[in-house]
């Protein structure tokens, strides 16, 4: 199975789009600043911006380059389209398929699109692709993990997602609207919705990879000097070890 198989259901089997009654909103395009008031910068300094992604893929430059070479190898693996049974190997179906796979939108390369889904998946253990388009799918837009909320139906299935930005929030209806939001996500054995993510499980070794880079630059600061002393006193004033 390919990541891609629920964007490929949306060109349908007979050769033709599919004509959804309502077209998609445009995705939410806002600015970090008006998101968080301050800069990333600006919070880790402060000491207010301590979340995991911060002290793995921010703070670590193992975990940033794990995560930059996997993603970078899935990105530029090429793409082509040889599911002779799905009717995509001819006419206009294939060439729209090729078009939003190579130019994901007027923003993005289809490889841009890619990093950016395989990072989501390394460090969210989830990725959320919106598809867009007013007769079929026309641009292909990645969201970020952690503004998205997933509100299940009374059998426990998902039936919305929530996109938060600020204080806009956008509804995904998997019910009316299928196909307009896909989600990735990784294996998690205790969570039907959520996938766990890898540098979930190596947090552990993380935090004591930057535990010791934090305490070398500290010593380092202190012109190498440790911070405290071994004073021996022996008995009757005696300074000396024997």
């Amino acid at each position: 199975m390919s990541i891609f198989d629920p964007l490929l259901s949306q060109f349908g089997r007979s050769g033709q789009h599919k004509d959804p009654s309502q077209k998609p909103a445009a995705p939410l395009q806002v600015k970090n600043t008006e998101i968080f008031g301050r800069s990333l910068l600006t919070q880790v300094a402060a000491g207010d911006g301590d979340t995991p992604i911060e002290r793995s893929f921010h703070r670590n430059a193992v975990v940033h380059r794990c995560v930059r070479m996997i993603s970078e190898a899935c990105a530029s693996i090429p793409i082509d389209i040889v599911d002779a049974d799905s009717g995509i190997n001819s006419g206009t179906n294939r060439q729209a398929l090729h078009n939003i796979l190579t130019n994901a939108n007027s923003s993005q390369t289809g490889a841009d699109l890619r990093e950016i889904l395989v990072s989501h998946l390394l460090l969210f253990g989830n990725a959320y692709l919106e598809v867009t388009g007013a007769t079929g799918p026309e641009a292909l837009y990645a969201l970020r993990p952690d503004r998205m909320r997933i509100i299940a139906d009374d059998d426990g299935w998902p039936r919305f997602y929530d996109y938060r930005v600020g204080t806009k929030t956008r509804r995904f209806d998997v019910m009316d609207q299928p196909g307009q939001l896909i989600h990735l996500k990784m294996f998690h054995p205790q969570n039907d919705h959520y996938g766990l993510a890898p540098v979930t499980a190596a947090a552990l070794a993380i935090d004591i990879h930057n535990a010791a880079n934090y305490w070398n630059k500290s010593l380092f600061d202190n012109a190498a000097r440790p911070s405290g002393a071994l004073v021996y006193r022996g008995q009757d004033g005696a300074q000396h070890l024997s």
